[in-house]
């Protein structure tokens, strides 16, 4: 029986080249997201190519193929001698010849990427091949109202048969225009913990240190609450408690100021989301302080969450208005939004029994790896987009 043919279209490139290259690692949230789309599919039967597009890497072809990662990818790489029309062109180039090659082929596009995917779409329409778009952030927010770049992504959406979003708020703007849309906040990743052991139950004592750690790994932008998180903190009244701090943003100068004065707050900088995992494991309570200010809320789910509560390790958030209720049971939640809630929210956490904690990361963990695993996920896709049909 012949498989199932998917064109994947977006930034993702190979793990071993991205590692090689990217020494900034910046996007690592957008190329893991892809990844786990791309397993996803593999793993429901799919034969999928890539098509895929690089900002800039210095000593790379502007242009090279790859087989990795059990997928053929062709990778345009932007580099000073290849502009944007440049990009498009190839694009187009390269899906009409692969569509030509295998005729049933789904093209799936993350639309962001403005320039590949437009190429790309450009192609499967004038092949008549269906196209699925996913769209992680609303266009308007990603670019800005007047930009031309959101006016090619709402092009873009428009173009696609099939949709994928984020959040249902996302959904409500964009899903008149399309024939199907799927609905898919996350991808949960258990591929690297073998022989995995999840239990509601689980209490392990050995895992109580004399110190508590707190983590948060994400963006150092203020908007996200990262601030007003770092100062809370700086009240709490338990001294045997540590805060480490991952990532990069407008935060890092005012940052060095609270290290100085306080030592119990750690700044690791960007590393590797490998390293992050692993000391997402490590750690008493993982943090996403982001609020629910701005309109962009409701279309966000921040891709942490759940690699936060794959884990295992107990979560502290606010439930944004872009995030299912179903998560509300398996996390902690912010007392209020503002320093004084944030306070009193981490000082009742470090007061309860480490056993508690314990499980309700397990709990989390349990739920992530049941219903929210990429090939869970991708098959729900493909059933409620009836790729199949």
């Amino acid at each position: 029986m012949k498989k199932k043919q998917l064109l994947f279209v977006s930034s993702y490139i190979p793990e071993k080249i991205y590692n090689s290259t990217v020494n900034d690692f910046r996007d690592q949230q957008a190329q893991k997201f892809d990844r786990l789309m791309i397993k996803g599919f593999l793993n429901n039967g799919y034969s999928v190519q890539c098509i895929s597009y690089l900002s800039e890497i210095n000593g790379l072809d502007d242009y090279f193929e790859i087989n990795e990662e059990n997928c053929h990818f062709s990778i345009i790489n932007n580099n000073s001698k290849t502009n944007y029309l440049s990009i498009i062109k190839k694009s187009y180039k390269k899906t009409r010849l692969l569509l030509q090659e295998n005729q049933d082929s789904i093209v799936l596009c993350n639309i962001l990427n403005i320039s590949v995917s437009l190429g790309a779409i450009l192609a499967a329409k004038n092949c008549g091949n269906r196209v699925v778009g996913f769209i992680t952030d609303m266009p308007i927010h990603m670019f800005g109202k007047f930009s031309v770049y959101k006016m090619i992504a709402d092009f873009i959406i428009y173009q696609c048969t099939d949709l994928i979003f984020l959040t249902q708020q996302m959904s409500v703007k964009y899903r008149k225009n399309c024939k199907h849309y799927s609905i898919v906040e996350g991808l949960s990743d258990f591929s690297d913990q073998k022989n995995i052991e999840i239990k509601n139950d689980s209490y392990n004592p050995k895992n109580i240190k004399k110190r508590r750690i707190l983590m948060y790994a994400g963006s150092l932008h203020k908007r996200y609450g990262i601030e007003m998180l770092v100062q809370a903190f700086c009240k709490i009244s338990k001294e045997n408690v540590e805060l480490h701090i991952y990532g990069k943003g407008d935060f890092e100068m005012e940052l060095q100021k609270f290290l100085a004065i306080n030592k119990n707050i750690r700044y690791f900088g960007v590393v590797p989301n490998n390293k992050i995992v692993l000391a997402e494991k490590e750690v008493d309570l993982l943090i996403n302080p982001r609020t629910s200010e701005g309109e962009y809320t409701k279309y966000s789910f921040p891709s942490k969450i759940i690699e936060y509560m794959t884990s295992g390790t107990p979560v502290l958030m606010n439930m944004l208005p872009g995030i299912p209720d179903e998560y509300r049971e398996y996390c902690y939640c912010f007392e209020s939004e503002t320093i004084e809630g944030y306070t009193d929210t981490l000082e009742h956490i470090l007061s309860m029994d480490i056993k508690s904690l314990q499980i309700k990361g397990k709990k989390a963990q349990s739920f992530v790896y049941e219903n929210k695993n990429y090939t869970s996920q991708i098959k729900k896709v493909i059933h409620e987009l009836e790729l199949e049909e």
